[in-house]
């Protein structure tokens, strides 16, 4: 069997949403397959065929007490997945916005952002910054575009509070001049406090 042939008969398996549900039962717990039957609200023989199809391409495995589980390549297959269920859940989003820009790092990490809310209310959007920053004990890590100059003092507060933080911009990213004074003093009483690193700078990605 070709990679192509290989990739794409994977694509067929994880195409079927029963058998993606399946994978995400065994990852949560090792299962019979009337635990899945149950679970999934399918017959046993629908478990059993898909299954049959599911270890036929490496992603699960019995195990020698009868248990069902995922293998690590199903595992690893299945956290994929979810930066693709993310990008079909918002499609409509993707389709009308442009994201060349953004490093491939982050793409990869999209499935994190699997569980969270899409919010195109800019007052509820602010409103929530301001809150996160009110709140935050241990470390604000930003991605900000356009700047929210509303959120600064509340920005400043958090280096005040000894709050690690990092931002990113990008490079035609310009601070409103009333702003300025205010960041890059901020940045230097960081960076007398014995930190190399200027926590309160905003860095490039």
């Amino acid at each position: 069997m070709s990679d192509s042939e290989r990739f794409h008969d994977l694509m067929f398996e994880v195409s079927n949403e029963d058998r993606v549900n399946i994978l995400r039962e065994l990852r949560e717990k090792h299962s019979t397959y009337s635990d899945l039957s149950r679970k999934l609200d399918i017959t046993t023989q629908e478990v059993s065929r898909h299954l049959s199809r599911l270890t036929e391409n490496g992603l699960t495995t019995r195990r020698t007490d009868g248990l069902l589980e995922l293998t690590s390549y199903g595992e690893l297959v299945l956290r994929q997945l979810n930066a693709v269920e993310f990008t079909s859940k918002h499609r409509e989003y993707f389709v009308s916005h442009v994201l060349s820009g953004l490093p491939d790092k982050f793409v990869s990490r999209m499935g994190e952002l699997r569980e969270c809310t899409l919010n195109l209310d800019v007052m509820v959007s602010i409103h929530r910054i301001q809150k996160i920053l009110q709140e935050a004990e241990k470390y604000v890590w930003n991605l900000n575009r356009p700047y929210i100059a509303s959120a600064f003092p509340y920005i400043k507060n958090i280096f005040e509070r000894g709050v690690e933080g990092r931002f990113l911009h990008g490079e035609d990213l310009q601070l409103p001049d009333e702003m300025r004074g205010e960041r890059e003093s901020v940045c230097s009483a960081t960076t007398r406090s014995g930190d190399s690193r200027p926590q309160g700078s905003t860095r490039n990605g």
